[in-house]
């Protein structure tokens, strides 16, 4: 009962517009009926029973025919043709035995967005009941699936197998074991398959022992209910409204299926005094189908005229009023007739030349008149011209200032259209600023509208190429350096105006080479005039900046002629700045090598570097020559033997290079001086208050000056005496 939907056959009556006073389903599907007399549109199967196995294609004679006339069938009585339901209905299978089966298909298109969708068929019933097993009984089965994939739709599959029990089926006065079902309605809900292909199967089949029959009749009836009433000003007091036959149950409801009006097929209400929509629940016997719900319209005669419009003078306007009476042919009176193409017509051209309000009266065959207006405005006729201030050209890049020089109310727009141009200002004015980045012929077109009337115009602008005047010159250089200029090679004279420079020459140069010899910063200017007389200009700046100190500075270090003493870290400096980098070599010398302050060890003399680095290519370079002498350091032997051999007689001070001895001192073992002087030249021979002194070790301690920087320095240590 939640389902709210109308049935296929009324949906393709209603998309075909063919409405009446009180219509029932139409416009089927091609042949979907047999009233084309022939089986055109539909596909035909023979095979075997049971189950049924239908798969051969063809029409057979005797098992799939065609049946009109008023015969009534041997069995049943019933008329072969379904009531009411045109000349033709088709009878599938026969009495013959032999486990025989057959199948009718159609296949059916429900439309993109029909989401609710019911198809409504007819069928009559005859099977032999000879009391086999259900599985091998005589059948009637009705199915739908998706052509495409073949998926059965849910609740579309219906199996009839021969039982005394069938629910609605009769036994036949001519023949106890056969069992009938007269002519009956039954639907498919193909709801949620728009824009798929269903196929829709009808099969009979005989027992699968080969002894006992089974037949069927089926139709499609486009009139078995009304989906439509047209209620007019005469209908009487009371209407009908008719279900499709067929059913076990039936239970009309208001729209919202609350409201209960009978539980017959036909009911008789109150005819409604409004548009109102009514819904039918049907639910078929059990085995057939599933229940359904329909829904039936009643609708007032009225007039739904076209709503009130406004046009430009001189133009036209079909007019519309919009009756849905039922009660044809309807007659036609508009008035006034001025601007009318006619006056009894339906649909009447209108063109007044001032606003006009229109009135129509209609008037039905049941002598009901409905009246009533539409007004067309006439809105004020509009211009467009343009005006430029440029009359032919206009070079490439440079501004245009274009205009719309007619006269016009205050409601309009204007919408200008610029050919691959850009609107610089005054966008949807009158007055606009424009330009074009590429050159060529441009069109100009120009909208004026009022939203009912439009007029138009548009100029033609030839672009000259502007010549580009650009060029590409370092940015940073240094003092007194020749830095490159590169100009673009364009369609013109060059014009150049460089700081401190002069430069003349007009013609195309691939470089051009500057050099400075003052600091800061430089503008460079070119001025391009083109040969069609378009002009362009260019700036560009040159920094110059001077190149670093790279004067290599000792720090703390006292340095006579470059000399350092042998082992003697000293301190270097070079000027410091934030846009410098630094290069000392070697390495080897060097606890850092890449600083502005650095410290270096020399073992010997030898040239040290200096590279200085500006962020800007300002690189210079040092170099300083030191000389390492091993002064600040003093020696004495580790033994002598003072035994007269003239050699190593005596301990003495080894000094190489200039030194001033302070103190020289010999202490034996027990801490007692033996020996001391201030001459570097003396040394001491083993003897103490003139005697030999005792093999062993003793102990010097010398203190002395070194000349290089008179810087006062001591040293301890011992020695052996030998004998």
């Amino acid at each position: 009962m939640k389902k709210k939907h109308i049935s296929l056959l009324a949906f393709l009556y209603l998309l075909a517009g063919l409405y009446s006073k009180s219509f029932a389903q139409g416009g089927c599907p091609p042949n979907i009926d047999f009233e084309q007399a022939n089986l055109g549109y539909w596909e035909m199967y023979t095979g075997s029973c049971c189950p049924i196995s239908a798969n051969t294609l063809g029409i057979v004679s005797g098992r799939h025919d065609l049946v009109t006339g008023v015969a009534t069938d041997e069995f049943g009585l019933f008329p072969v043709v379904a009531p009411s339901s045109g000349l033709y209905s088709l009878k599938l299978g026969n009495k013959q035995t032999g486990a025989q089966a057959e199948r009718a298909r159609y296949y059916i298109h429900i439309p993109n967005g029909l989401n609710n969708y019911v198809f409504i068929f007819r069928y009559a019933v005859v099977l032999e009941d000879p009391a086999h097993a259900a599985a091998e009984q005589p059948r009637f089965e009705v199915k739908a699936f998706d052509s495409a994939t073949g998926t059965l739709i849910p609740c579309t599959y219906s199996n009839f197998v021969a039982s005394a029990t069938l629910p609605g089926f009769q036994v036949s006065t001519k023949q106890s074991d056969v069992l009938f079902k007269p002519w009956s309605v039954s639907s498919i809900d193909l709801s949620g398959f728009g824009g798929k292909t269903i196929a829709v199967d009808f099969a009979t089949g005989d027992c699968s022992l080969g002894g006992h029959f089974g037949y069927a009749y089926i139709d499609m009836n486009c009139g078995i209910f009304q989906t439509y009433y047209s209620v007019n000003c005469n209908s009487p007091a009371t209407m009908t409204l008719n279900g499709p036959p067929g059913f076990q149950v039936y239970e009309w409801r208001d729209a919202n299926l609350g409201l209960i009006y009978g539980n017959t097929q036909s009911i008789t209400i109150p005819t409604p005094n409004k548009d109102t929509k009514y819904a039918l629940i049907l639910k078929p016997y059990a085995g057939i189908g599933c229940p359904d719900t329909l829904y039936t319209q009643v609708v007032i005669s009225r007039l739904n005229p076209m709503d009130d419009t406004t046009i430009c003078i001189n133009k036209s306007v079909t007019m519309n009023a919009g009756s849905n009476s039922a009660d044809t042919p309807l007659t036609y009176a508009w008035t006034p007739t001025t601007g009318l193409s006619c006056s009894n017509c339906a649909h009447p051209s209108a063109q007044p030349g001032v606003t006009t309000k229109y009135f129509v009266t209609i008037t039905d065959t049941a002598n009901c008149v409905l009246k009533d207006s539409i007004t067309i405005n006439v809105a004020n006729d509009v211009k467009a011209k343009i005006y430029s201030n440029i009359t032919d050209s206009i070079c490439q890049y440079y501004d245009i200032k274009l205009q719309d020089t007619s006269v016009n109310g205050p409601d309009v727009s204007y919408i200008w259209f610029v050919d691959t141009g850009n609107v610089l200002a005054g966008g949807g004015t009158k007055y606009i600023t424009a330009d074009w980045s590429t050159p060529g012929m441009k069109k100009i077109k120009l909208r004026v509208t009022n939203g009912y009337c439009d007029a138009y115009d548009s100029i033609y602008i030839y672009v000259k190429p502007t010549p580009l005047a650009s060029f590409e010159v370092p940015h940073n250089t240094c003092l007194n350096t020749t830095v490159e200029l590169n100009p673009m090679l364009q369609d013109g004279s060059y014009h150049w105006k460089i700081d401190e420079q002069s430069y003349l020459d007009t013609n195309y140069a691939k470089s051009i080479y500057l050099t400075w010899n003052t600091l800061g910063k430089k503008s460079v200017h070119l001025h391009m005039n083109g040969f069609n007389g378009c002009q362009s200009d260019y700036d560009s700046t040159v920094n110059v900046h001077e190149y670093p100190d790279a004067t290599i500075l000792y720090i703390n270090t006292p340095v006579q002629n470059t000399a350092v003493c042998q082992g003697q870290e000293i301190e270097l400096q070079a000027t410091k700045s934030v846009d410098y980098t630094y290069e000392w070599s070697p390495t080897i010398f060097f606890r850092e090598s890449n600083q502005s302050t650095v410290h270096a060890n020399l073992e010997k003399s030898s040239f040290i570097y200096l590279k200085i680095n500006s962020r800007w290519g300002c690189n210079v370079a040092d170099t300083q020559y030191i000389t390492v002498q091993p002064c600040c350091d003093i020696n004495t032997a580790t033994a002598f033997t003072p035994n007269g051999d003239g050699r190593n007689d005596k301990l003495k001070i080894v000094t190489p290079g200039t030194k001033k001895i302070v103190m020289f001192i010999i202490q034996n073992r027990w801490g007692q001086k033996v020996f001391e002087t201030n001459d570097g030249t003396q040394g001491w021979d083993g003897m103490y208050k003139g005697e030999k002194q005792e093999p062993g070790t003793y102990f010097y301690y010398i203190k002395y000056m070194c000349d290089l920087d008179n810087k006062t320095m001591e040293k301890r240590g011992n020695f052996q005496l030998l004998r």
